[in-house]
């Protein structure tokens, strides 16, 4: 799985106005492609602040350094800044919730986007 473009380019000036460190930009793009890949098979919300606290367990059960584990934190943390900031734009949840077949906590929790053109295509098919 890779970082959605629609992300990626909101997510890498946040990198450079927080100052993270060029040679360190590469691992905070990984930990958000981590959690983004942790969240979609494990069926947690990618833009809600809960799913970190069991993403970062995870990281602890595969003995992930103290400095690891913060610099997750951090890099998720900037992914939920821009999830405020442009809330249009987080589409993972829609499109994860269409892959799956079988009703799903996500699935049931999750309220339709009436302003989705995916919302409206999909009631136009049924």
């Amino acid at each position: 799985m890779h970082i959605p473009q629609n992300i990626t380019i909101k997510f890498d000036p946040i990198l450079i106005h927080k100052r993270i460190p060029r040679s360190e930009q590469h691992n905070f793009r990984e930990r958000l492609r981590y959690y983004i890949d942790f969240c979609k098979k494990y069926d947690f919300f990618e833009s809600k602040k809960e799913s970190l606290s069991q993403f970062i367990k995870k990281l602890q059960e595969k003995h992930q350094s103290s400095q690891q584990l913060k610099q997750a934190a951090l890099a998720i943390s900037l992914y939920y800044s821009i999830v405020r900031s442009y809330p249009e734009d987080n589409l993972l949840e829609s499109e994860n919730a269409q892959e799956k077949s079988q009703p799903s906590y996500r699935q049931k929790q999750t309220s339709p986007n009436f302003f989705s053109p995916r919302f409206h295509k999909a009631a136009r098919n049924s």
